[in-house]
């Protein structure tokens, strides 16, 4: 019953993963001295563009590199599982 039941798992883990980031970088623009969040806040007050830009471009690619690692774990622990998509 495990295994049938991985693709599920996984895929609750990249929706917590996903809303957990953005609670994460919503608590540091908020109420943090440090971090991603707080750092496109300032560049915001500070009308830094380039900063925000910064910011903005680390928080896709973090966003993305989870992503992968999720679908790369799922794809490991469900080789027996065809996949339509290839």
């Amino acid at each position: 019953m495990l295994p049938s039941a991985i693709p599920s798992i996984i895929t609750g883990m990249r929706l917590a993963a996903t809303y957990s980031f953005l609670m994460l970088v919503i608590s540091e623009m908020v109420g943090a001295s440090s971090g991603v969040g707080y750092l496109i806040v300032n560049a915001q007050y500070l009308l830094s563009v380039h900063l925000l830009y910064v910011g903005v471009i680390v928080l896709a690619l973090l966003g993305i590199a989870s992503n992968w690692g999720l679908v790369w774990l799922e794809r490991r622990l469900t080789a027996w599982k065809q996949d339509v998509h290839a």
